[in-house]
């Protein structure tokens, strides 16, 4: 395998249309559930209460937009079934995702359904597909981040970064460590390894593309909306502190 660290500029507006040749089969926005906005993909929770109580959902600025995301403690996670996906070797999965520590290995993504250590993680000097390599950048704590790891059968790209900088942490070739398995798992791993591979963390949305996007594809991806309840009571807040002031 092929690794090499590119960074990449984008425009300051970002389109928020999603890519015409690519289908995006699932949608989790996490606004206080953890359901699919697209029919036919279901997720469930690792170790905890389903659904995820109340309290698990906050609001948080990502990407400088307010939105409600999940918490997601350690040694909790999330399943995903894939089932209803026909092509298991051509697809993207995209994930906005912050972790307020970055030491040792902080799985993100386990293809296989968590039966093996392979996935993509978060990692002290960058972002991994263990085992087969990962960039050489520093991440920053507490920062939002969006992952994406994009297959079409022959070519994998991993990439990273802040919608207007994306670094293409690895590329791989053809392997069965990229094949998807009928469940896949996120935010949850070993807790016994003493690499902080279950630590907490916190997403803020999460998609499934049928097919393999290109870098350009990701970064026009749009950030999902605010919910109405929460444009609601920010516009509430704000009348307010007008009335205050």
């Amino acid at each position: 395998m092929n690794i090499k660290v590119t960074h990449f500029i984008t425009a300051s507006v970002l389109l928020a249309s999603y890519p015409t040749q690519a289908a995006q089969v699932a949608f989790f926005d996490f606004n206080s559930n953890i359901s699919s906005s697209l029919p036919g993909y279901t997720m469930t929770a690792i170790n905890s209460l389903v659904p995820f109580t109340p309290n698990d959902y906050v609001t948080e600025t990502v990407f400088g937009s307010p939105k409600t995301v999940l918490n997601v403690e350690a040694a909790h996670g999330l399943n995903l079934d894939v089932t209803a996906l026909v092509n298991r070797t051509n697809y993207t999965i995209v994930m906005d995702v912050r972790s307020p520590t970055i030491s040792g290995y902080n799985k993100l993504m386990s293809l296989d359904g968590g039966f093996s250590d392979a996935g993509v993680y978060f990692v002290s000097d960058g972002i991994a597909f263990y085992p087969l390599g990962s960039s050489s950048n520093t991440l920053t704590p507490n920062q939002w981040t969006r992952v994406a790891l994009s297959y079409n059968g022959t070519d994998m790209n991993l990439f990273y970064g802040d919608l207007n900088n994306f670094t293409l942490a690895s590329t791989g070739t053809a392997d069965s460590y990229y094949t998807l398995a009928d469940t896949l798992q996120f935010v949850v791993d070993d807790s016994s390894t003493g690499y902080n591979e279950n630590s907490p963390l916190q997403i803020s949305s999460l998609r499934l593309f049928d097919t393999s996007l290109s870098l350009q594809d990701i970064q026009n991806l749009s950030i999902p909306e605010p919910s109405a309840a929460l444009l609601g009571s920010l516009g509430v807040f704000a009348l307010l502190r007008r009335r205050r002031n």
